[in-house]
């Protein structure tokens, strides 16, 4: 479950087309720190709220679905990668494994059905044994 927290930060200071010292200025910070700060895997809480405060965003729902995409069982690479999916990239997703499920509940009804008749013939056999 992790994820680089100054990537997203980055993709969003781009997204705004906020520039690095325009962002620097309102963190109250250097520009170099700025990019110390794209780099970084984790950073503390508080500045992650002033961040996202910024660059009207909540970061913390990254950490949130991050959670939820390991909980789904993503493989890593997905994980990682889940918050730069783009809306078509997730919507084809979905509706891929949506897919996969309908094809695994219908193999799972094609088998409760089999396991039923099985069931009936073993229960023929053995009422025409004891005869």
């Amino acid at each position: 479950m992790s994820i680089h927290i100054g990537k997203i930060i980055k993709q969003r200071v781009e997204e705004m087309g906020m520039k690095k010292t325009e962002f620097a200025r309102r963190v109250n910070t250097t520009p170099q720190n700025v990019y110390d700060i794209f780099n970084r895997i984790s950073i503390d809480t508080e500045l992650l709220v002033q961040i996202g405060k910024i660059l009207d965003f909540n970061f913390f729902e990254q950490y949130f679905l991050s959670a939820q995409t390991h909980k789904a069982g993503f493989s890593k690479a997905e994980e990682e990668s889940a918050p730069y999916l783009s809306i078509s990239e997730i919507s084809f997703e979905l509706k891929s494994r949506k897919e996969k499920i309908e094809k695994m509940e219908t193999e799972i009804n094609r088998l409760k059905k089999e396991n039923e008749l099985l069931a009936e013939i073993n229960s023929l056999l053995k009422t025409r044994q004891k005869m």
